[in-house]
Parts: C-alpha cells; structure tokens; sequence
C-alpha cells in the first residue's frame, strides 16, 4: 500500500516542478520584454543637441582679395522659412580667412535639422542664407561656395538696414583715416575706393 503512495508522491513532485519550470521561464520571459521596453523608451527620449557651429562667411571686395576676410558680425540662426532667431550671436569676430564659431550654451537647444543663417556685418547689410542642414553635434557650414558676399556700406550710426546718404557721408568724413567700419576694402585707409563700393550698393536693403 505504501509503495503505490511513494510512486503517488513522486508523480506530483515531477509535475509541481514542471509547473515551476513553466512559471518561471514564463517569468523570464515576460521580464526580457519588460527590459526591452524600457530600454526603448530610454533610447528614445535621448535629445541629442548641437553644442558648436563653425561656418565661413565672406565680406565683399576686400584688398587683397583673399586671406583678408576678418570682420566683426551678430549672427542668427532661424528656424527654416521664419525671421524669429531661435540664436543669437552679437559681436560674433571672424578670422582672416572669414572662419567664425558659435559655441552653444547648456539652456539653448538646438537639434539636427534645416536651418536659415542670417549675417549682419558692422558695415554690411543683412545676408540671409536658405535651409541649411545641421546633422552633427559639431558642424561646419560654408557660405562661400556660391560666392554670395556681404554686401558692404552700412557705415552710419543709425542701423536701418539700407545704404544711403548718411553712410556716404560718414565714409567722406574718415577719408584718409585708419577706421575698420569705414575702411570697407580692409585696405588700412579710408579713401575713394571704400567710397565706390559703397555707392555700387547705394540705395540697397538688405535681407530681413
């Protein structure tokens, strides 16, 4: 009698511990999707943002005509097809070669995506650059490929975005002297050749 007991015994062992076996790869199983979904989720709420942006960017008509491309310029960048900067630059200095940065602070997010540049020399109307893409953290963007220079000769205090008499007159009132807002060639002298370039320009706006 006892002998059909112990066999009784064993059976229920052997199937507990196949229902255990069962539970618990179920278990296992369940918890890998869980990992997976969490990893995921954390995979996807990783923002991913832009820290410097260096560029190249070129004034017009400068002696000698290369290597001479330093000024001093407020930098925007737009989302692309608006006018509202999403950054702003004031005093931002380009070399000689007309290379310039912009480092980024921790509070101002900028992502990988199409952007507008916008330029505004200390003597140069606004230039507007169309849907340039950032996609690295640290990109490089040259606005001299198609040759589109800053167009020089706001030269007056009042900065309206528009060459006319009164930068003529603060050109004729530094002739024949060292002035770096004045002196539009980079030549080291203010004098007629600064003055023609400005009239070229007279009358223009530039970009909003």
């Amino acid at each position: 009698m006892k002998q059909p007991i112990i066999v009784l015994k064993v059976i229920l062992t052997f199937l507990l511990s196949a229902v255990s076996i069962t539970y618990f790869a179920d278990q296992l199983r369940q918890d890998k999707t869980n990992a997976q979904e969490v990893l995921q989720s954390v995979v996807v709420s990783v923002n991913v943002r832009v820290g410097k942006i260096s560029f190249t960017v070129y004034p017009e008509k400068r002696i000698p005509p290369t290597g001479n491309w330093s000024t001093r310029m407020s930098v925007q960048i737009r989302q692309a097809g608006t006018t509202v900067p999403i950054i702003q630059r004031d005093n931002v200095t380009t070399d000689s070669n007309g290379y310039g940065e912009i480092i980024l602070s921790d509070s101002e997010i900028l992502n990988p995506g199409v952007y507008d540049f916008s330029f505004k020399g200390i003597s140069h109307l606004r230039k507007n650059y169309y849907s340039y893409t950032i996609s690295s953290l640290e990109p490089y963007l040259n606005f001299t490929t198609n040759r589109e220079y800053l167009l020089a000769g706001e030269t007056s205090v009042i900065v309206d975005n528009y060459v006319n008499s009164l930068d003529v007159s603060t050109v004729v009132k530094n002739f024949y002297k060292t002035n770096i807002q004045n002196d539009l060639n980079r030549d080291g002298q203010v004098n007629s050749l600064d003055l023609s370039n400005q009239i070229i320009n007279l009358y223009k706006f530039g970009d909003t």
